[in-house]
């Protein structure tokens, strides 16, 4: 097979995003299902414990110095208006990111990303040289995050 780079529009990335991140907590045992409809979330997860969580999927591919940037935001058209609205605790559990240089997922609790960073995150994909208490390493966010929830049983 050859490999070529395939220029993709950000509904393929999504969608490819969305495949990556279903067949990843599939693996990890999840009950996972997509949701249709525009909705500030793309797919709800069921765990072990029957508890169900809303969650957003991004594709995000690594920037220059190793860093994946997480947006807090989702675009969507009102009376066919373009907008940008944040997303809320009500709406979004989990936010997980599919970054297609290193073929991996991350998930971040969204309640996280809210209260520390504003709705951005950026997770270190390349471990840098020199740590520090403040960054965000993409390998500390490899598994789905247990979280206390209203069980769905």
């Amino acid at each position: 097979m050859i490999n070529q780079k395939v220029d993709m529009n950000s509904n393929s990335k999504g969608a490819l995003a969305e495949a990556k991140v279903i067949a990843d907590l599939a693996e990890k045992g999840f009950r996972v299902a997509p949701v249709l409809g525009d909705m500030p979330f793309d797919i709800v997860v069921i765990d072990k414990k029957y508890n169900l969580y809303k969650v957003q999927v991004k594709h995000a591919k690594t920037r220059v110095g190793g860093g994946l940037r997480v947006k807090g935001s989702y675009r969507t058209s009102v009376n066919g208006k373009q907008l940008t609205k944040k997303y809320s605790l009500n709406e979004v559990d989990v936010i997980a990111v599919y970054n297609p240089d290193k073929d991996k997922c991350y998930y971040i609790p969204y309640n996280e990303a809210e209260k520390n960073y504003e709705g951005k995150l950026v997770l270190r994909v390349n471990t840098p040289k020199v740590l520090n208490s403040r960054m965000n390493l993409a390998r500390d966010y490899r598994n789905f995050p247990s979280m206390e929830k209203v069980s769905v049983k």
